[in-house]
């Protein structure tokens, strides 16, 4: 995924101009088109609509657009339309554009196969089993110089997925008499949050590239390797029919049943927080600042458009708030009006206290500070790819310790939507 998203990037940014003023549309409802349309705002184009054979999803709204089949909204042939295919039918999809008259020129095709097209089945094989010794090559490192017998825990980049399995790793470590163990991943959040749970096991970062090498490996030899892999319960999900659609499953049990198999009585292990605020660093007017947290890459929170964003951050400064944009790196820009704040795990939960409010689309940092006491608002999305996603990944569901609220954007119209999210914060203003 991690790649794909490296080339939707790639590909929108250097399309962009050719994009802009045209009438942008995305063929299939899938997790790429999430990317794909987070890539088209990022550089100021609008998408126009969304595309679908699935009858089921024709006539809804998905991203905040109108969804059609492809017929209906390419029909007649308008060639100031452009139509991005980015799927796993991207060839009868190609094809099916073609015979509704439309040249490459009206094509943007990002393609995650084509290698595979390029390639012999032999040829590919060969380059997935040579994927597969660079994996065992990565996990031989890992695991030289400890003991026989070292257990290895991949932890994946998404801050919410490190934070609950870090809750119960000490548990399932005791309970199955794991003395000597190591904590591997790609991103170095797992290093501050291992410190809120005083975890003092050896931490390796590696690579993205390291990890696709050992997660190939992984899923060709599984328990042959010493390894657990502290999200397996949704890669297999996450590529397969997600079949959640009642009310009593939620995020934190597929870590406590499904990965660490512990009992409906284990409590997850309470993280421990600085309590210490470094205002000369944050610059915060306490009790009258909001942080705002839009991006969400590995969670499925609603894309939300800039627009309503500044509209938001505008109703804000006019009840007499200062209004701060968490976000890292050349991707997370800060929102008009707004100042860029940046702070650790560790300094999280007392840093927004100090704030005094928090708005945030659904990821791993609402996990983490939703004990925080301040007003807090989290924003779900109920679109086609996953609309249970509030039942699911419900903090109010979850943990009792949570002090804020949750909404769903998909459920109201902008205006509604910006009112009720400017009127909530106006509400607690003290």
């Amino acid at each position: 995924m991690a790649d794909m998203r490296e080339k939707i990037q790639r590909t929108i940014a250097d399309s962009a101009d050719s994009l802009i003023g045209r009438k942008v549309a995305i063929y299939g409802c899938t997790l790429f088109s999430k990317l794909i349309c987070d890539q088209l705002q990022r550089n100021g184009i609008e998408l126009s609509a969304m595309l679908d054979n699935d009858l089921n999803k024709v006539g809804k709204k998905y991203l905040n657009v109108m969804v059609y089949r492809p017929q209906e909204y390419l029909l007649p042939v308008d060639p100031d339309k452009v139509i991005i295919v980015c799927s796993v039918h991207e060839q009868e999809m190609l094809a099916s554009i073609k015979d509704l008259g439309y040249e490459d020129a009206n094509i943007l095709h990002i393609s995650h196969m084509d290698q595979v097209y390029r390639m012999t089945s032999m040829e590919y094989l060969q380059e997935e089993m040579g994927i597969v010794r660079q994996g065992m090559a990565v996990y031989e490192r890992l695991i030289f110089g400890y003991g026989e017998g070292v257990k290895v825990f991949f932890a994946p980049k998404a801050s919410g997925d490190v934070f609950i399995a870090c809750s119960y790793l000490k548990e399932y470590c005791r309970r199955n008499e794991i003395k000597d163990y190591i904590l591997v991943c790609t991103g170095k959040n797992v290093l501050d949050i291992a410190k809120i749970y005083d975890i003092t096991c050896d931490i390796h970062v590696i690579s993205a590239d390291e990890e696709k090498c050992l997660m190939t490996a992984y899923m060709l030899l599984g328990e042959r390797l010493n390894m657990k892999l502290l999200a397996e319960w949704t890669l297999r999900t996450m590529n397969s029919y997600f079949p959640l659609k009642g009310d009593n499953l939620i995020f934190e049990d597929k870590f406590k049943y499904e990965i660490f198999n512990l009992d409906n009585e284990t409590k997850p292990q309470v993280p421990r927080f600085d309590d210490t605020v470094d205002n000369d660093k944050h610059h915060l007017v306490k009790g009258r600042s909001i942080i705002i947290s839009p991006y969400a890459y590995s969670s499925p929170a609603p894309v939300i458009p800039i627009s309503v964003w500044d509209e938001i951050v505008d109703g804000f400064i006019l009840n007499g708030y200062r209004v701060y944009t968490l976000g890292y790196g050349e991707r997370e820009l800060p929102l008009k009006n707004t100042e860029r704040i940046q702070f650790t795990y560790q300094e999280s939960k007392a840093l927004i206290e100090y704030a005094g409010g928090l708005l945030a689309s659904r990821s791993g940092l609402c996990d983490i500070v939703r004990s925080a006491d301040c007003r807090q608002l989290i924003i779900y999305g109920r679109n086609i790819r996953l609309p249970e996603a509030i039942n699911i990944y419900s903090l109010r569901k979850a943990y009792k310790d949570f002090r804020g609220e949750e909404i769903v954007y998909d459920d109201y119209r902008n205006e509604d939507f910006i009112e009720t999210v400017v009127n909530y914060f106006a509400e607690g203003a003290g």
